[in-house]
């Protein structure tokens, strides 16, 4: 029986707020990022944006955020602060170091009802907003979200056993079983930059409400250990249970003294077909609605088998054995599924099945996974 607890794994979660994406060092006397790109909005109200970079950075001064123009009330739709801001394909670049408080900017309002929409994940998905390399999101346009490595705490126990049965004098089995139950038991600390709004999604899916995280450290820059979410879900598609068998005859008679023949078998039961921290803390569990998940694996038994044979070479014992394993040369399992989605028809955004005229469809999944081809493997032993 074993158990095994490990702090500080890293993973990488493509969704995860990269605050260093945000972040640009500014120039001592005119508080101007720098490096980076600028942006520029239009018409009589415009204003200028400078982008965020990958340098050095100021943990403490958020340079520029990607919001939905969507969340901009009807009421400040005309307002100058949004207006004259750099928009496109219905994002609005928000500048961090003229941004007001909810009672005077628009803006901020915008963001903090972004920040407490915890059914809109897009700002969980990767991509680009604008592209080409002039205009006003030159270069590639701007990440709407990059990844990060996120440090989580897990725990692996279990049991393993085997038996071993000399039945003969020349046959001999040994039957093995294994359990393992592995999972995640906390991490995912993450801190909060109460200027910014990087981890506004990120916090929204992991059951951190904006009131609880703006009273965080006393309106200061905290952290809290996500896990609760996370906690019991798997990270690895291992299956939970094996069941092995090895069955080795040895040949006694004279023609075949010498030669032995061993037949096995690994029987592995039904395992997760995805990690289930990856893209999401995924679980069936809450009943969150719009998760995407791949059917699991079913069970698989694979076959091998080994024949040797002993003999003396100038008075010194040696042993040839040739291994072939996997002997029905079984490459892949592929398994077939689906996941409901509910979904605006006129944009085939997801959204809510409150909403109104939300339509639910099917989506088809599918899980594949590939195992080592047949092979085989001779060795000589030789003893002196």
């Amino acid at each position: 029986m074993y158990r095994v607890e490990r702090e500080n794994g890293v993973y990488n979660v493509f969704w995860a707020p990269q605050p260093r994406s945000n972040n640009r060092a500014r120039d001592i006397g005119s508080g101007v990022p720098v490096g980076g790109r600028i942006a520029s909005g239009s018409g009589p109200n415009a204003y200028t944006v400078y982008s965020s970079g990958y340098a050095d950075f100021e943990t403490s001064r958020p340079v520029t955020y990607l919001v939905q123009s969507s969340y901009v009330s009807a009421a400040d739709l005309n307002s100058p602060r949004v207006t004259g801001a750099p928009q496109l394909d219905g994002f609005i670049l928000v500048d961090y170091a003229s941004l007001g408080t909810a009672a005077n900017d628009p803006l901020r309002r915008a963001l903090n009802a972004a920040a407490s929409d915890a059914v809109n994940l897009t700002a969980l998905q990767s991509g680009n907003v604008g592209s080409g390399a002039t205009g006003l999101y030159a270069n590639n346009g701007y990440a709407r979200n990059r990844n990060s490595d996120v440090a989580y705490d897990d725990k692996s126990e279990g049991v393993d056993m085997s038996i071993v049965l000399n039945l003969t004098k020349n046959y001999s089995a040994t039957l093995g079983y294994s359990y393992i139950k592995q999972e995640v038991t906390g991490g995912f600390r993450v801190v909060d930059q109460i200027q910014g709004t990087e981890y506004d999604s990120w916090w929204n899916f992991m059951g951190i409400p904006l009131a609880e995280r703006q009273a965080l450290g006393g309106g200061k820059t905290g952290s809290i250990d996500f896990g609760g979410t996370a906690v019991g879900n798997r990270t690895i598609d291992a299956p939970i249970r094996q069941f092995t068998m090895w069955n080795r005859y040895e040949f006694a008679s004279d023609r075949l003294k010498g030669l032995d023949v061993s037949l096995g078998l690994i029987a592995q039961g039904e395992r997760q077909s995805e990690v289930a921290i990856d893209n999401s803390v995924r679980t069936r569990a809450d009943g969150r609605e719009n998760q995407r998940f791949r059917p699991p694996y079913p069970s698989d038994i694979k076959i091998n088998m080994a024949f040797g044979y002993r003999m003396k070479i100038a008075s010194h014992p040696v042993r040839f054995q040739l291994n072939v394993n996997n002997v029905m040369d079984d490459q892949k399992d592929e398994v077939f599924g689906s996941s409901e989605m509910w979904i605006n028809p006129a944009t085939g955004g997801t959204v809510a099945s409150t909403t109104a005229g939300a339509q639910k469809i099917t989506v088809p999944e599918r899980a594949r996974i590939y195992f080592t081809p047949i092979t085989f493997r001779f060795s000589t032993t030789v003893s002196f």
